[in-house]
């Protein structure tokens, strides 16, 4: 079982990540193999942030579904990946189907959205200030590095001796699957940085909005590219989307291979350690966007108060917000007088 806090040392003192947000993790592990995003409210914000660029909350999107159907057909387009393919046996094994399908949307992700997005429209839109294109497409090209280490640890790990036996018991198949799970274990903490990715989402859908209302030559510029990018003609807003749908994918499939592995096999433990570090991985982008929202609800909060005592100038420092909205405070005087 997973007991590694690396994760959570990271940000644990309060409002101490890079964003000034801190995260304890305070809720019960959540179930394993569960068919829907165990992180549902990063992918529900996100998404309608991605199709409004309003900064709320949604705990039912199932009125939704046909754009949220859209969007992951986007996603999948965008994953496909066929270079090598003529010459690929097809997978007998369930496992080494979701192997298969790890390192094949890995190269889908590195080459057709990752490389794309920074050569097709971050280093095309050049009449677009320096500034404003860095607020556009945030850390993406820390993003593109990252995921070609990703990659390339993947792409190894296929190579490794044991992977490539033909042998007909599950020594091959076990070997590839420890692999490829200490892949990801090593890897955790160069994807921390989605939690920034995420958290700043809004920022760069807004900062697009405005460009492409305020300066129509841009605008055009960009529907150029889009055109220019994909046959489906994907707008730049949607794949600015796709990173954060991929880091809520890695979990779904590592669950999906632990599922698949029996106990008793040496991959069992490397598989559920893996796991549980990506799904922690999303819990974290989750909480670190959820921190953030609520560090600019402190500050609004804190400029709002007229004559604030010194002690209190720094709000953030005394903790999570646990109360958004009226508070009514009954005097013990005059029951009658409230404020």
């Amino acid at each position: 079982m997973y007991t590694d806090n690396n994760v959570y040392e990271y940000v644990r003192s309060p409002l101490h990540s890079p964003s000034g947000a801190g995260y304890t993790r305070a809720s019960p592990p959540l179930p394993i193999y569960s068919e829907i995003y165990e992180t549902e409210d990063l992918y529900s914000q996100s998404y309608h942030l991605h199709r409004s660029s309003q900064p709320l909350y949604y705990n039912d999107v199932s009125n939704d579904a046909p754009e949220m159907q859209r969007d992951e057909h986007i996603y999948q387009s965008v994953m496909e990946y066929e270079e090598g393919t003529a010459g690929r046996q097809q997978p007998l094994d369930k496992r080494e189907c979701c192997l298969q399908e790890l390192l094949e949307t890995e190269k889908g992700y590195v080459n057709n959205a990752l490389k794309k997005i920074i050569e097709n429209f971050k280093n095309k839109l050049t009449c677009i200030d320096e500034h404003e294109r860095n607020i556009i497409f945030f850390k993406l090209d820390d993003l593109r590095d990252r995921h070609n280490s990703l990659l390339q640890a993947l792409t190894e790990a296929r190579s490794h001796p044991f992977a490539q036996s033909v042998d007909k018991d599950s020594s091959r198949i076990s070997a590839y699957t420890r692999a490829v799970a200490n892949v990801f274990n090593q890897h955790q903490e160069q994807l921390l940085i989605y939690g920034e990715y995420c958290a700043h989402f809004q920022t760069a859908l807004n900062a697009l909005d405005s460009i492409c209302a305020t300066k129509p030559t841009i605008k055009e510029k960009i529907k150029g590219l889009e055109a220019e990018m994909t046959v489906e003609k994907h707008q730049l807003r949607d794949l600015l989307f796709v990173p954060v749908q991929r880091i809520l994918k890695y979990h779904l499939l590592l669950g999906e291979l632990f599922k698949h592995t029996p106990k008793d096999d040496a991959a069992h433990e490397p598989v559920e350690e893996a796991y549980e570090r990506m799904r922690d991985l999303a819990e974290y982008a989750n909480e670190y966007k959820r921190d953030k929202e609520t560090l600019k609800i402190i500050e609004d909060v804190q400029n709002s108060i007229v004559d604030l005592p010194a002690e209190l100038t720094h709000i953030k420092n005394l903790g999570r917000m646990r109360l958004d909205g009226e508070i009514k405070v009954e005097s013990q005087s005059e029951r009658s007088k409230q404020r």
